[in-house]
């Protein structure tokens, strides 16, 4: 389902696997995505929201509305207005601006989960989000 949508890279078994061996598998295993859920996230992994995020160019993952919903649950700097100066800064302010949004979108969000990015992201000093 995930294929269908664009969003196969983020979610491969291989790439989880990756996560997993970083220290990451929390986000990405079905049953954290319940937690998630349950804790006010459920927008950002639900499969319906996957579908949501899809057809609708990532409205729903980067919105005001739902970066303040983040904020409340304590991930507040990655997502923040003071945290995206931050990662502009490191060279990733493509990531967060709107125009990449709809480059993203219609690239199927190949820029910011490829091998290639994660090492980019890592040595900008961003490397927390992806590696243990």
């Amino acid at each position: 389902m995930t294929a269908s949508n664009g969003l196969a890279d983020r979610y491969t078994r291989e790439t989880e696997q990756m996560l997993a061996s970083n220290g990451l598998a929390d986000p990405y295993t079905s049953e954290t995505e319940q937690m998630i859920a349950s804790n006010g996230l459920a927008d950002r992994y639900t499969r319906e929201s996957e579908r949501m995020t899809a057809s609708n160019g990532l409205a729903g993952r980067y919105t005001s509305e739902t970066e303040q919903m983040i904020a409340s649950n304590g991930l507040a700097d990655r997502y923040t207005r003071e945290s995206e100066r931050m990662t502009a800064s490191n060279g990733l302010a493509g990531r967060y601006t709107r125009e990449t949004e709809q480059m993203l979108a219609s690239n199927g969000l190949a820029d910011p989960y490829t091998r290639e990015s994660e090492q980019m992201i890592a040595s900008n000093g961003l490397a927390d989000c992806y590696t243990s």
